[in-house]
C-alpha cells in the first residue's frame, strides 16, 4: 500500500504517459510517508469515455488507495503532490481545459488482505 491508479483520458503518447506515471510515482516515493517498496502505481487508458454532454474532452484522474489511519491533512498533501506532479509533467502537452484531479480513499484494515510470495 498505497496503490495509485491513474485514469488518463487525454491524448498522450506512450512516452508522455510513462513520464506522467513516473512523476506521480516519485511524488509518493519522496513524500516521506511510505516505504519505497510499498508504493504501487499504474496508468489505465480507457478506450471510451464521456465528459459532460459530449464524447471526448480531456481529463486525468488519479485514485490513491491507502490503508486507513492517515489524517485528512496527510491525505490532502498526498493528493496535492500527485496533482502537482501530473500537472507539471503534462504542461504544454494537453489543451486548456484539461481537468487533472486526485481522490484519496481509505481501505479498512479489517477487509484488506495481502500476501508476499517468498
Amino acid at each position: 500500500m498505497p496503490h495509485l491508479i491513474i485514469e488518463c483520458a487525454a491524448s498522450l503518447d506512450d512516452e508522455r504517459t510513462s513520464r506522467m506515471l513516473d512523476a506521480a510515482h516519485k511524488a509518493l516515493l519522496f513524500s516521506g510517508v511510505f516505504d519505497a517498496q510499498d508504493v504501487k502505481s499504474r496508468v489505465i487508458v480507457p478506450d471510451r469515455f464521456k465528459m459532460g454532454e459530449h464524447e471526448g474532452g480531456q481529463f486525468v484522474h488519479a485514485l490513491l488507495h491507502l490503508i486507513e489511519g492517515r489524517s485528512a491533512d496527510i491525505q490532502r498533501v498526498l493528493a496535492d503532490a500527485v496533482v502537482h506532479a501530473i500537472t507539471s509533467e503534462l504542461a504544454g502537452f494537453v489543451p486548456a481545459g484539461t481537468q487533472i484531479s486526485c481522490d484519496v480513499r481509505d481501505i479498512p484494515r479489517a477487509t484488506y488482505a495481502k500476501h508476499v510470495v517468498r
